[in-house]
């Protein structure tokens, strides 16, 4: 008969987990939500950043020994640190929120469409946008189009071209057109901006853009408003880039 055994080993406590990268998050997405809805100039989110992390080095010089407020002194260190860390996430959203260049062409669209003549370099190679479901609240039916980035470069003003930035969504009607990243293009259009919600609880395209940088939309009637003017060149890297992910893409549809 066998006797049952007491020469156990007993399991060791759980130790808690420590995850200081989650109070990071919480400290970044603080900083950001502030600066969207109470929002400061840059040069003062970047003071509050260098006056943090400032605090944050003081703390160990003054407790490199023992002493009877060190406990207190490292709390303040890390509390110093977090409002740096939320100060400098505040900083890049005031810089991808609000900041735009003086000649962005996206500052002075409207909601209506103008015509206009742009040149523009390719930032992606088109992509062809899904025909929606047939909707009978729908009053123009969608065909084939394709949708892609580019950068503005010209805006072509009476007999002159004058230079503007910005990025801009290009949308073609039609197939998509055989056009890489790095191609320097002309294309005849109707620029506008991306339209903002109109029913409760819509969804923002606008704001969407604008948190990629993007101020307008760039609707071409048929592909043969586009003209090559430069091609990138091989060696472009955003050309290499740009195929390696549309590889990815494809292997993610079959599998």
């Amino acid at each position: 008969m066998l006797a049952p055994s007491f020469n156990t080993v007993p399991s060791p406590e759980p130790r808690p987990r420590y995850q200081p990268l989650v109070i990071v998050l919480v400290a970044v997405v603080g900083g950001v939500a502030v600066d969207r809805f109470w929002p400061l100039s840059l040069a003062a989110w970047w003071a509050i950043a260098v006056g943090g992390l400032t605090l944050w080095v003081v703390p160990p010089l003054i407790c490199h020994r023992p002493c009877h407020d060190a406990v207190r002194w490292l709390f303040f260190g890390n509390v110093a640190l977090l409002l740096s860390v939320a100060a400098t996430a505040a900083a890049w959203h005031h810089c991808r929120w609000y900041l735009f260049a003086a000649d962005d062409l996206g500052r002075y669209t409207r909601d209506k469409g103008q015509p206009v003549y742009i040149e523009a370099i390719a930032v992606e190679a088109p992509r062809a946008v899904p025909t929606p479901a047939p909707d009978p609240m729908r009053t123009r039916p969608m065909g084939d189009c394709s949708r892609f980035a580019v950068d503005l470069a010209a805006l072509r003003n009476g007999s002159t071209w004058q230079p503007v930035s910005g990025r801009t969504t290009l949308l073609v009607q039609g197939l998509p057109p055989k056009i890489a990243p790095g191609d320097r293009l002309r294309c005849f259009g109707r620029l506008d901006a991306p339209p903002s919600p109109r029913n409760p609880g819509a969804f923002d395209i606008a704001a969407r853009s604008r948190a990629y940088g993007v101020l307008s939309r760039l609707k071409v009637q048929v592909p043969q408003c586009l003209t090559m003017v430069e091609t990138g060149g091989w060696l472009n890297f955003a050309r290499v880039l740009d195929r390696v992910r549309a590889g990815g893409n494809r292997l993610l549809a079959e599998y």
